[in-house]
């Protein structure tokens, strides 16, 4: 790796390649060194960039994907509700509304899950990507109950979404500095 030192010997800055301890460079060639280092940069910028890019797409696919298993344990969850909510007891009832973030969140880690175990090398566990949705489900079901307990899926759906789009930048900050 190259960068730029001050060229006692001359009045402007000279390229010190690592290892040697010549700074001074004929001016043509120094202008060259700058300009390949620069393009170096450049270059490295644009692998960067496409990186992101597909890293920006991948974590896409895996929230659209969660979403859609998430709709399916929601599917899952409100027939099993509706078959036990029919017997009147209320108790009944408070364990199905309680338990709808839940069976949503499964259902969002779900996803992440079964792409990250397709696609990746590195398994996560379950739990770790389960706490995420959770936390986004029960906030918005709570948020968007007190307007009709039957509304709770668009908030559950939204803030459990945003709760992952929101742990996959985490990820991607973490990635990077890696």
């Amino acid at each position: 790796m190259s960068g730029l030192t001050w060229c006692p010997f001359e009045s402007r800055l000279a390229v010190n390649h690592v290892g040697s301890r010549v700074c001074h460079l004929p001016g043509n060639a120094w202008v060259a060194a700058q300009l390949e280092n620069v393009r170096r940069e450049q270059l490295a910028m644009r692998r960067r960039g496409a990186t992101d890019l597909g890293c920006l797409w991948g974590g896409i696919a895996r929230v659209a994907f969660s979403l859609l298993c998430a709709g399916i344990f929601y599917s899952l969850w409100l027939g099993a509700f509706i078959l036990f909510a029919e017997s009147g007891r209320s108790f009944v009832k408070v364990i199905g509304w309680l338990s709808a973030p839940v069976a949503t969140a499964t259902g969002f880690a779900t996803g992440i899950v079964i792409l990250e175990h397709l696609f990746r090398k590195s398994r996560t566990n379950f739990f770790h990507i389960f706490i995420w949705p959770l936390i986004g489900c029960a906030i918005g079901a709570a948020a968007v109950y007190w307007f009709g307990p039957m509304l709770i899926v668009f908030g559950m759906f939204a803030a459990g979404t945003a709760s992952l789009a929101l742990r996959e930048v985490v990820l991607s900050i973490e990635r990077d500095k890696n």
